[in-house]
């Protein structure tokens, strides 16, 4: 049985990212200009029918114990707020995802085959592969909704018995839970590789490597917060010292902290998906190719 190793997955990505970092910027732009410009779409049109709503519905003058009426605002006020920013909403959420999914299958094959960007300057793709790892994404986030559910539920009849009861009850279910979706992410390089979405595939690949792929995932998530606070960090000392001198207005604060946001975003993404590709080639998922750096040194 193949076991990982843990060091080198947690690091791959950041090496990945940066040791190709023409190619990083070649496939990232794109979708990054997309997840901007919605971002900007986001902050224009649906925030402040958002924020009009929540202060709306705070101000409301009902009592706190008259549940049946607070619910019934709730469901009054959502649906007068979705006839009125719904589409957008919904426009927002699937050009941001397909931007993320022409990112995610494009550095993965980058990652796995070496693929080709000689004279690309940008990477615009969005075919059957893309749709392929959104369906897939939509399922392993339904998965989770569906045990985080289960999850609740028993923890919450185990709390009208005793809450240690219920602790003991939940918490291994969690640990549970974590461990059974980490091990099916290696379906996304699968289906990146035109392998099709095989859950079992990906469960059986990853057997007896568990804990590792958890503890491999989650030093790679350190290392992305770590970096990207810092920039999240300068916004926010440059946020309050332009505030403070009164000399910029906020909103160019707030657009320059949108395109942070979303840089950082496509970073963090990227170098975690650094490190499951890493997880699928050590672990010799199917459809992997020898990458064009190698074969580059028999050309001689």
């Amino acid at each position: 049985m193949t076991k990982i190793q843990i060091g080198k997955v947690a690091i791959e990505g950041l090496r990945l990212f940066f040791g190709q970092f023409g190619s990083a910027v070649r496939i990232a732009w794109v979708p990054l200009v997309i997840l901007i410009v919605a971002q900007i779409g986001y902050v224009v049109l649906i925030m402040p029918a958002m924020e009009a709503f929540g202060a709306t519905f705070y101000y409301q003058n009902v009592a706190p114990e008259d549940d049946l009426a607070v619910v019934e605002q709730i469901i009054e006020a959502g649906g007068a707020l979705f006839s009125q920013i719904g589409w957008q909403a919904l426009t927002f959420m699937l050009v941001s995802a397909a931007a993320y999914m022409m990112l995610v299958v494009a550095w993965l094959r980058f990652g796995l085959l070496g693929d080709k960007l000689a004279g690309r300057i940008g990477l615009l793709r969005l075919g059957w592969r893309e749709m392929k790892t959104l369906f897939a994404y939509i399922l392993w986030a339904l998965l989770w909704v569906v045990m985080i559910g289960a999850t609740v539920l028993i923890g919450v009849g185990f709390a009208e018995i005793s809450p240690w009861l219920s602790a003991v009850a939940v918490v291994p279910m969690a640990i549970v839970m974590i461990l059974w979706t980490t091990r099916l992410l290696l379906v996304f390089p699968a289906v990146a590789l035109d392998q099709g979405m095989r859950w079992g595939m990906a469960w059986r690949l990853t057997k007896g490597n568990g804990w590792r792929l958890f503890t491999a995932f989650g030093l790679s998530t350190l290392l992305v917060i770590a970096i990207s606070l810092v920039p999240s960090v300068i916004v926010a000392v440059l946020a309050f010292a332009l505030g403070f001198a009164g000399t910029v207005a906020f909103s160019v604060i707030d657009l320059i902290g949108a395109i942070v946001q979303q840089i950082t975003g496509v970073f963090s993404v990227m170098v975690l998906l650094g490190s499951l590709a890493e997880a699928y080639r050590q672990l010799n998922g199917p459809g992997i190719a020898v990458s064009e750096q190698v074969l580059s040194v028999f050309d001689d």
